[in-house]
């Protein structure tokens, strides 16, 4: 019996090794003990990740300055407005195209007048068409 370390894909294993001979042959036994250094590592979820990272984040001391963070958005937001803008005056000055803002705005309009749409038929015998059959003109 024999305690071995194995390197798998950089890293150092214990296992127990027995061997013995079977019709003639050596035959070898390996059971796992564990990591070099006595520290298992367990597989972890995505939550299990998520708490590592926050630890990691919490030992040094990293914390994010919200305040900071929304300035930055901020400043960004304005200079993506100010490179539209320029390319809107670029545009009116080269073609003369009269753009408005991106969101526009109501306008004021007056309200249209229906009082045509609900006035009768005139029904007057002067407005009328003559009939057809010409009895209205002998009478």
């Amino acid at each position: 019996m024999a305690i071995v370390t194995k390197i798998i894909r950089g890293r150092a294993y214990l296992y127990q090794q027995k061997s013995s001979r079977v019709a003639g042959k050596v035959v070898t036994k390996s059971t796992y003990i564990g990591p070099v250094g006595g520290r298992v590592r367990r597989r972890k979820g995505v939550l299990g990740r998520v708490g590592e990272c926050i630890t990691a984040n919490l030992q040094h001391e990293h914390i994010f300055d919200m305040e900071a963070l929304a300035r930055e958005a901020q400043k960004v937001e304005q200079q993506k407005e100010a490179k539209i803008a320029a390319g809107l005056a670029e545009l009116h000055e080269r073609y003369g195209f009269p753009l408005g803002p991106s969101s526009p705005v109501p306008i004021e309009k007056p309200m249209r007048d229906d009082a045509f749409l609900n006035t009768q038929p005139a029904t007057d015998q002067q407005d009328a068409p003559p009939d057809v059959s010409g009895e209205a003109e002998a009478q």
